[in-house]
């Protein structure tokens, strides 16, 4: 079963991949813009928000890795990239510039819908209480997050795991509970996590957060909580 109809930018120069990523997309009841390269996509991406981003990693001109650094400037919707490799370097490039999935080509369809939906589909069970952590203030629901006051801007993948961790503050969640929550059980990659923790910690700390407010424990997870009590 679709979820309701979201409004998804395709980012890939091959005619027939977006063609056919149209088409599955339309038969999920979305709609769909098309950028042939990365000027096109920045362009569309801020003329129409889109629900979701799907991005070539090899692009004409500006690379996937660049667009999707640019998208993040402003905008917090998901993106899932598409690789010709599925090497753990491309990944972590990816994921590092802010991508929240991957995809190798050429890709199982129904695979792809899948992650996808998990996606889209992130973040609607949120809590409607506030939640308060030092300085740090989580609105679930609202999906906001402000410090100080003033409003952080994070991907839908790192407030998804900020609320997975303020939810369970002071005390440690591991990363299988994480991917569970975040990703959904047919993720298996730990890399990703790794890396969406360590942006998410960036992010806070460079907006006021302590940086102590997320912990790793070794080995076992990480640990959102006051900072008087690490």
């Amino acid at each position: 079963m679709s979820i309701a109809s979201r409004h998804i930018l395709i980012v890939d120069d091959d005619p027939d991949i977006a063609a056919l990523l149209r088409q599955l997309l339309f038969g999920e009841g979305h709609t769909t813009s098309i950028a042939q390269n990365g000027e096109m996509a920045e362009s569309l991406a801020r003329a129409r928000t889109p629900d979701l981003v799907i991005l070539d990693l090899n692009l004409p001109g500006i690379s996937g890795i660049e667009v999707c650094r640019r998208l993040r400037g402003f905008l917090s919707a998901p993106i899932l990239m598409l690789t010709a490799s599925g090497s753990d370097e491309n990944q972590l490039v990816g994921f590092s510039a802010g991508a929240d999935d991957y995809v190798s080509k050429p890709f199982n369809t129904q695979v792809l819908i899948a992650r996808i939906r998990a996606l889209l589909s992130r973040g609607s069970s949120a809590t409607e209480h506030i939640i308060q952590i030092d300085n740090l203030s989580v609105n679930p629901s609202a999906q906001i997050v402000t410090i100080d006051g003033l409003e952080v801007s994070l991907s839908k993948i790192e407030f998804d795991m900020l609320v997975a961790l303020a939810q369970r503050r002071n005390r440690i969640v591991t990363k299988d509970e994480l991917i569970r929550e975040v990703w959904g059980e047919w993720f298996g990659d730990n890399h990703v996590v790794e890396t969406t923790l360590s942006r998410l910690r960036a992010k806070l700390t460079k907006a006021g957060a302590s940086s102590a407010i997320i912990t790793t424990r070794r080995g076992i997870g990480y640990r959102l909580g006051d900072t008087d009590s690490n």
